[in-house]
């Protein structure tokens, strides 16, 4: 309900709610299950973007989540997104690498692993967004990356077509929408003032 908040702009009702997920942790009935200590960690990651002391509690739930089960590969995911969003590129990639030596389609591991390789600027992370997207058609995240690179390389007309995949499946989607808008902009068409506005 928080990431929803959140995704909806409601940033006070997120941060109420990522609260409320902290307190209600101390109140279940039974021990945490791996699945509960991933959403603590969600809870704390996304609190951790006002409070950066919150980074090091979603790293701790994460790992506690891993502790509880080790081949869960949502919280090793997890744990690589958020190495990445803190700059930290080998533990990124080492926690993704984990899942592909168990999974190789794993289509967020593989996502991740593109992510890396964008922002290590050693290696193509066309592979990888390939083998995310044969999993996972329907991958926003993974078709907004492929996008953003096509733009890169000034295919303003291919950035489009993949802008336009990825709101097919969320028309409101902030990441899309920001290629679609630059695209268009590059291209001096029109239809770059409505974009803004939607977004």
């Amino acid at each position: 309900m928080g990431q929803l908040a959140e995704a909806r702009g409601d940033l006070d009702g997120a941060r109420t709610l990522f609260l409320a997920a902290d307190r209600a942790l101390a109140r279940l009935p039974g021990r945490p299950t791996a699945g509960d200590y991933v959403a603590i960690g969600t809870a704390y990651r996304h609190l951790g973007r006002e409070n950066s002391g919150y980074f090091r509690q979603a790293l701790e739930a994460y790992d506690r989540a891993l502790a509880l089960d080790n081949g869960h590969h949502e919280a090793r995911v997890l744990v690589g997104e958020l190495f990445l969003e803190k700059y930290n590129g080998p533990d990124a990639a080492a926690s993704f690498r984990e899942v592909l030596a168990v999974e190789p389609a794993h289509a967020r591991a593989n996502l991740g692993m593109a992510r890396h390789a964008v922002f290590d600027g050693t290696a193509d992370p066309s592979p990888f967004l390939t083998k995310a997207l044969e999993t996972n058609p329907r991958l926003v995240p993974a078709i907004v990356l492929r996008a953003r690179l096509l733009l890169d390389r000034e295919d303003t007309e291919a950035a489009e077509r993949e802008a336009r995949k990825a709101l097919e499946v969320n028309p409101t989607d902030s990441g899309a929408l920001a290629v679609l808008a630059a695209s268009q902009w590059l291209r001096g068409d029109a239809a770059f003032d409505r974009t803004r506005a939607m977004v």
